[in-house]
């Protein structure tokens, strides 16, 4: 099993040596001799040296004295030259094969005792020197497997680990220290020689020799011995290292849960989206995963077989439950119908072959048995990942570009789950940059984020704007049910009054010859009306698909207006209307000639017409005004009617829109007018200008460039 802290210790000791070099005592510190058959000989200033040896050690548990009552090989006259003897002096530039940790030395299942785990006892016997009144400690080493208890001379120092029970209870390996006591590493009087035998009672938990590539057992740093200050000093360095070494994993935490609160948010934007909500669980776990895993590195409130319990037996196989879940959703899979239920079945299976084979519960079953466990997790991993491919390249197939983008997440996650496997690849697993423990699902995770988030992005500006659009087509069905609506209104009114004279000029009701002129005076206009609009609309149909032809000429435009007035004129009087107009130039131009379609340009200046006295309630009047200015020829229409609201003014020249007020008045209008009039302003060369203001009325101007004569 990977241990989560590594360790430092040279550095450590220069650290501590050069903060405490300013003290009066620096200079005592002497260097270490060269030892002497079993005995390391030691001159302690205030200083601070790594126990490297000679070390000697037995694999299994100490008989119990029965005059003290204490482990008979803690104490001091214990013969212990049977024993192995063991160096924990690291090779120059030595790094841990798993973690990358410096200092590191391999434990005791690659130094002839592969395959066992259990207890284990380290004892070195140290010849010192010290200052009367000097009080000496210890510090424990940074990175071992798994708990230890800690004796100088016999006596119990203390303990890393919870030994209470009937089989110890490790925690994640963390610095700490052990004061010695002062009638046992002093002599009173003048400095003199004091022996001490410092003993290790170790024991490892038999899921830590499932880690692939970093062999376990026991002391993988060397303890360290010195002056208490020093001591103490080295243990608040190793703790700001800790600290700063796991940061990674609370950062990863914060990265995640704040993931986790966007894809949530993006609920409120598209609810029938389900992919959201299971994006939002899976970062969530994620989060978790990481937070408890930084949370247990600094804290001793979780052990190791709890926190992997929580971690890698229910937060993980749920998180890549969760990954095939969401991409089943992301890609709109709907079968196999099965797959869900098969995916909550694997992530059980994986539960259960998890915690077996990583011999979380290593009191019931045998080793043996564990690792046939260990390969199904394996197995079911693979299945994960298989299923997370083979949906992908559906996506692939169905959607194209959407799964391509997907596959480098597949990717990150593959390398996240398999890291350790990785390692028997001889891939490094951990770096250290500026003291920051980074590994290598961390680094996948971390891309994997920020690919989530970038794929988060995407998806929400489609579907903003796949919400747009159909909020666009559902204005549009509504523009278009109210202009049918209108249409038949225009069609329906006329032609009921146009069958009722017809009917009655066939029946011959209409027996004064005066009144039947009336009639066909009146059926006439009438049926001209209606051929205009049918006209409109066909010729609205044609400038909308691009197909309307043009027809241009040079013609005046004050004598395209006057002849349009003229034929208006009846039409306007039958309403009750007066329409005012005056036509000039400036500079003394008379004329103002313009490139036009004739029948266009009429069109488009009726339709001004009409709407100038359909929204004019109370004022009966219309006024007409041409002039030329800038070389161009404006042809406005006022009225004083109800006018258009600011919002609506750019909005009114769309097909089918209609002003609020208008609705709100029940006046009725197919809602083309003005997008026809922009349409053939615009064809011609020129531009349509509004000014309006509500209760005051509106000047529509169609704005023309004079032609080049």
């Amino acid at each position: 099993m990977p241990r989560r802290c590594p360790a430092s210790i040279p550095c450590l000791a220069v650290l501590a040596c050069g903060i405490l070099s300013t003290s009066p005592f620096a200079n005592s510190s002497q260097a270490v001799l060269p030892p002497s058959g079993n005995t390391a000989h030691i001159t302690l200033g205030q200083s601070l040296v790594p126990l490297y040896g000679p070390w000697k050690f037995r694999v299994g548990d100490s008989p119990i004295s029965p005059v003290t009552h204490a482990p008979l090989w803690a104490e001091p006259n214990f013969d212990d030259s049977a024993w192995e003897t063991v160096d924990l002096a690291p090779k120059n530039g030595a790094l841990g094969p798993n973690m990358g940790d410096r200092g590191y030395v391999p434990g005791w299942t690659a130094k002839g005792h592969p395959g066992y785990w259990g207890y284990a006892w380290y004892r070195i016997r140290v010849e010192l020197q010290s200052r009367p009144g000097q009080r000496l400690a210890l510090a424990g080493p940074t990175d071992m497997d798994d708990a230890y208890q800690a004796f100088a001379n016999g006596s119990a120092l203390g303990s890393f680990g919870d030994f209470t029970g009937r089989r110890p209870v490790p925690y994640y390996a963390q610095p700490i220290m052990f004061l010695i006591p002062e009638s046992a590493s002093t002599t009173h009087g003048d400095p003199a020689s004091s022996t001490q035998v410092f003993a290790f009672r170790v024991w490892m938990d038999p899921n830590a020799l499932v880690t692939p590539a970093d062999p376990p057992g026991g002391f993988h740093t060397a303890p360290v011995l010195g002056e208490a200050d020093a001591v103490s000093a080295g243990f608040q360095i190793r703790w700001l290292e800790l600290v700063r070494s796991y940061s990674s994993w609370a950062v990863e935490a914060f990265l995640y849960a704040l993931l986790a609160m966007v894809a949530f948010s993006l609920l409120l934007f598209d609810r029938s989206d389900r992919v959201y909500l299971w994006m939002g669980a899976v970062f969530l776990l994620t989060a978790a995963y990481s937070g408890v895993g930084a949370f247990d590195v600094w804290t001793m409130h979780l052990s190791i077989q709890a926190d992997s319990l929580i971690t890698e037996d229910i937060l993980g196989p749920l998180a890549y439950a969760g990954w095939v879940i969401v991409w089943w959703v992301w890609f709109g899979r709907q079968r196999p119908a099965w797959l869900p239920r098969a995916v909550a079945a694997l992530t059980v299976v994986y539960m259960i072959s998890y915690a077996f084979g990583r011999e979380l519960f290593f009191a019931l079953i045998p080793h043996s048995v564990a690792t046939g466990f260990e390969i199904v997790s394996l197995l079911v991993r693979l299945l994960f990942l298989a299923l997370l491919l083979w949906i992908v390249v559906q996506g692939i197939r169905r959607q194209g570009l959407e799964g391509w983008l997907v596959m480098p997440e597949i990717v990150l996650l593959g390398i996240g789950v398999f890291h350790n496997e990785l390692a028997l690849l001889h891939v490094p697993l951990a770096w250290f940059p500026f003291g920051v423990r980074l590994t290598l699902a961390q680094i996948a995770n971390l891309l994997l984020a920020a690919a989530l988030a970038l794929l988060l992005l995407r998806r929400l500006l489609l579907t903003v704007r796949r919400q747009r659009l159909i909020a666009l087509d559902a204005k549009r069905a509504q523009l278009q049910s109210d202009f049918v609506a209108a249409v038949s209104h225009e069609f329906r009114t006329p032609l009921t009054t146009l069958r009722t004279i017809t009917e009655l000029l066939v029946q011959n009701r209409i027996p004064d010859e005066s009144r039947r002129q009336q009639s066909y005076v009146f059926l006439d206009r009438e049926t001209a009306r209606l051929h205009r609009l049918v006209e409109d609309l066909l010729d609205f149909g044609r400038m909308e698909s691009g197909r309307k032809q043009y027809r241009m000429e040079i013609l005046d435009a004050f004598q395209l207006v006057r002849a349009t007035l003229s034929e208006f004129h009846e039409q306007a009087q039958a309403s009750g209307f007066n329409v005012e107009a005056d036509l000039g130039a400036t500079g003394g131009q008379s004329e103002a000639p313009i490139q036009v379609d004739e029948e266009a340009f009429r069109r488009a200046l009726r339709n001004l017409l009409e709407n100038a006295m359909k929204y004019s309630p109370v004022c009966r009047t219309v006024w007409v005004q041409g002039a030329v200015q800038n070389h161009h020829v404006l042809i406005s229409v006022r009225d004083q009617g109800m006018g258009i609201d600011a919002d609506e003014e750019q909005a009114i020249f769309q097909k089918f829109v209609r002003g609020h007020a208008a609705k709100k008045a029940g006046i009725k209008g197919t809602g083309i007018g003005l997008a026809m009039v922009q349409q053939i302003s615009e064809a011609m060369g020129g531009e349509v200008r509004l000014q309006t203001e509500v209760d005051v009325g509106s000047t529509f101007t169609i704005v023309l460039p004079l032609a080049k004569q």
